[in-house]
């Protein structure tokens, strides 16, 4: 298969780590792909993006936001410099592809026409597998898994259908979402949709763009013959107290009743 991918990754005080994920990704058996990589950085500090632009690589663009626009503003920005990319790859800064079949691998799933977006599997630094496979949540299955409720029957179940606990991590299947944190998106679906819904500024837009896909009669697919690697820290982590403290959890819960009350 041929093709240009444009992949992109939106920083956000992780540029050591984004060089590495770079460096792997010059080395990957491409198999008459090509590849272009556009760098967001969303970190508004002069010491990360000088980290940032000691990136090499043939076509690798690095763009410093003026103030942190946001996860989703930022892929929408990015995806329109390279308009004749076959596929777009949503990468975390935190992500690094070591296997160097993994981007072909992940791209030749779009030999089959109904796959509109495909996701790896994922290993955490501590050899742990986070839960990037999901089914839709509810809010009622949102609010018990971050409070007591989770501790109820209908809570506890609740959670366990949102979590898909009964998940086979072996089996290379459809599904209902995968987190953005790794997901190459056929292009031709990402501008029949228009790319991440704008209303969202951090989470809630891949949710919506999957379960999309099966609107416009594709699928989402888990492929877990490839395999990446990702450092473990989520910003969402944290039960109801952690709100107070914490931004992301902040935006995690307007995003949420975005997603529910439009």
């Amino acid at each position: 298969m041929n093709g240009i991918v444009h992949i992109i990754i939106v920083d956000y005080f992780k540029a050591p780590r984004v060089v590495e994920s770079v460096r792997l990704l010059e080395e990957q058996d491409l198999k008459g792909i090509k590849i272009t990589i556009t760098i967001i950085d969303n970190s508004c500090c002069a010491d990360n993006f000088a980290v940032l632009k000691g990136v090499k690589g043939c076509n690798v663009e690095v763009v410093e936001s003026p103030r942190n626009i946001g996860y989703v503003a930022a892929v929408n920005f990015a995806a329109k410099r390279v308009p004749d990319a076959d596929a777009i790859l949503l990468l975390n800064p935190d992500i690094l592809i070591k296997d160097r079949g993994v981007l072909y691998g992940l791209y030749s799933n779009f030999e089959d026409p109904a796959c509109y977006i495909v996701g790896p599997a994922q290993i955490n630094d501590d050899g742990s597998m986070p839960r990037i496979v999901r089914g839709y949540p509810s809010l009622f299955a949102l609010a018990s898994k971050r409070t007591v409720l989770g501790k109820t029957s209908w809570g506890a179940k609740s959670v366990s259908k949102y979590l898909l606990d009964d998940f086979d991590l072996s089996r290379r299947q459809a599904v209902p979402w995968i987190q953005s944190s790794c997901v190459l998106i056929r292009k031709s679906y990402w501008d029949a949709v228009g790319g991440l819904n704008k209303k969202y500024y951090l989470f809630m837009a891949d949710i919506e763009i999957c379960k999309k896909a099966y609107e416009y009669g594709g699928e989402v697919i888990y492929d877990p013959r490839c395999t990446v690697f990702a450092d473990g820290r989520r910003c969402s982590e944290g039960g109801l107290l952690a709100i107070i403290k914490s931004r992301p959890l902040r935006i995690h819960l307007i995003d949420a009743l975005k997603y529910y009350v439009g």
